[in-house]
């Protein structure tokens, strides 16, 4: 089983908002996560006054990482048969599961690595969303 990762396919719907027009999938271990096509997100919640101080933009490289973090938060890391497989016996087998917020966070630490997101934007992001994500994840 070999993987290499593609970057979302999306639209932008308007200056912060965007859409998946294909599924975004992301494999990693035996286990792959498939955000559906129709996915609206809003990109990476950098606060506009942290753009030029930082670097760090709300689109990039990350955006598979965003889309996957946003669709995890919106539903509390509840994962349904079909968003969740696992890779048993050569075949690929529906799981549904609920994460924890920190599971959410470090997959979205992992899908930037293998986006090939930079090593210090990958910290600074993943410690802002364990850091500040809390009220996202309790809305």
């Amino acid at each position: 089983m070999t993987y290499t990762y593609k970057p979302p396919v999306f639209t932008i719907l308007n200056g912060r908002e965007f859409e998946l027009v294909e599924p975004f999938v992301f494999e990693w271990e035996h286990y792959r996560l498939t955000i559906p096509p129709g996915y609206p997100f809003d990109g990476a919640s950098v606060p506009r006054a942290c753009w030029s101080l930082t670097g760090l933009l709300p689109t990039g490289v990350h955006m598979g990482a965003a889309a996957a973090h946003d669709f995890l938060y919106q539903r509390r890391g509840l994962l349904v048969r079909g968003e969740l497989e696992k890779w048993i016996d050569g075949h690929w087998v529906p799981l549904a599961q609920r994460w924890e917020r920190k599971a959410c966070d470090e997959i979205f630490r992992r899908i930037m690595q293998d986006a090939g997101e930079t090593q210090w934007k990958i910290k600074a992001m993943y410690w802002a969303v364990r850091l500040f994500g809390g009220k996202a994840w309790n809305n």
